[in-house]
């Protein structure tokens, strides 16, 4: 029997479709316009929790070193290939002319001087073998710039240092101007073939990581979901029915990811946060659909209507889906308690992509199967008769005139010899009288 929830519940989404198709597709063009914007403002450093070692090292050092404060850096690499002479990077014809105009464009473009650095500006320092050795003579010192063991002199560092209280796109406009330029002076002085550059630090590692995040997702796109939504299509047996999966999935992402924005600003939220929601999105939205889309089916070749499936479907499936996410729930806000925020946000996300993706579904899906699953399961039944002509039409399925006549055929054949058993029962009969 279905309860008398389900069934009220049932028919105010009936009654209110429209108005719940209207909420979800607000919501899914707000996402799209500030939703995606999420990923962009994450974050790869957090502060440490309070009272741990690592926040009481950095109070002292603040403390202490307060020019050090608030500041990170970029670490450019420059590196022998294997077909450069066999002279040490530093004497490299072009080498030291390449790092004395990397300083001179950064005094152009930031205002930075060596000899008389800002301890209140953006650009904080630069550091590499030939500024130094040239400009101070600080021989000993240049040479902790340069590589040693077993690949001696093979490669040099530059490192600048930058002020972090900057938006993080001054950073990173830093971070392509450095690139750049030392990209082009590598083909000014003629080391393109001859050395390698790349850049590291706390920000390029960010900016690897969305790039990451970025390829994930496109990963995502592009083989998991079509391989999750063929499996739902194989168990519920119905290739209609996947238009519902795939709407769930768009606006549990779009919807979520409008929530966690606003929460990004205000917050820290790790950088890795959005892969996360977007893994549980895909996975609990196909599980969801699974539950649900099955029962329907149960129900209507049971011989019931959509209306009386559905109920049926929200009082069953639907308590196992409720049951089932709000444990997860449950279990990841128990981040929340951690004092690290790295964990913290990823509860947050988790949590608000699970709730999300209930909503959707538990929403959503009967609203579409009310409004258009008559249409849906007629496509899916034009789709099987259609199947089964292509199958017969290449030999390999008998048509149905072909499996009536076989039919028939047997049943007279049984008919037939059931007759000639009862004359043959006849004849003894009358042998017997005889």
């Amino acid at each position: 029997m279905t309860s008398e929830f389900a069934r009220n519940s049932a028919s105010l989404i009936k009654r209110f479709r429209f108005v719940i198709f209207a909420f979800w597709a607000l919501l899914a063009l707000a996402g799209l316009k500030w939703g995606l914007l999420f990923t962009s403002a994450t974050v790869a450093q957090y502060d440490s929790p309070d009272g741990s070692d690592s926040a009481i090292a950095s109070a002292k050092i603040n403390k202490h070193f307060p020019s050090q404060s608030g500041t990170n850096q970029v670490t450019i690499l420059l590196k022998k290939k294997n077909s450069a002479p066999s002279t040490g990077i530093i004497d490299l014809p072009g080498m030291k002319q390449l790092q004395l105009s990397l300083y001179n464009a950064t005094r152009e473009e930031y205002g930075y001087d060596v000899a008389n650095p800002c301890d209140n500006c953006f650009f904080r320092s630069m550091q590499s073998y030939w500024l130094l050795s040239d400009t101070f003579n600080a021989t000993l010192l240049a040479r902790s710039f340069l590589s040693t063991g077993d690949a001696e002199g093979e490669s040099t560092l530059v490192v600048v240092t930058y002020d972090t209280d900057e938006s993080t796109d001054k950073i990173d406009d830093l971070i392509d101007f450095l690139d750049k330029r030392v990209n082009g002076f590598l083909g000014d002085f003629g080391l393109k073939d001859q050395v390698t550059h790349g850049l590291t630090g706390i920000q390029p590692f960010a900016n690897a990581i969305l790039e990451g995040i970025a390829d994930d997702l496109e990963i995502m796109d592009t083989a998991v979901l079509p391989l999750a939504l063929l499996v739902l299509a194989t168990i519920v047996q119905s290739l209609p029915f996947l238009l519902m999966p795939i709407i769930n999935i768009l606006c549990t992402i779009l919807s979520s990811f409008l929530i966690m924005y606003p929460v990004a600003l205000n917050m820290d939220v790790v950088s890795f946060t959005p892969s996360v929601m977007m893994s549980l999105t895909i996975a609990m939205s196909i599980d969801y659909s699974l539950f649900l889309l099955s029962r329907i089916m149960e129900e209507t070749n049971e011989g019931r209507t959509l209306d009386e499936a559905i109920p049926s479907m929200l009082d069953n499936a639907g308590h196992t889906i409720l049951v089932s996410g709000g444990t997860l729930v449950c279990c990841f806000l128990g981040n929340l308690f951690f004092p690290l925020a790295m964990l913290q946000s990823v509860g947050i996300g988790a949590s608000t992509a699970l709730i999300m993706a209930l909503s959707v579904n538990l929403t959503l899906t009967p609203a579409v199967l009310y409004s258009i699953g008559p249409q849906l399961m007629g496509c899916q039944d034009w789709l099987n008769r259609a199947t089964h002509r292509a199958l017969v039409n290449i030999g390999c399925r008998a048509s149905t005139d072909a499996l009536h006549d076989q039919a028939v055929f047997e049943g007279g054949n049984g008919a037939i010899n059931g007759g000639g058993g009862g004359g043959g029962g006849g004849g003894g009969g009358g042998g017997g009288g005889g």
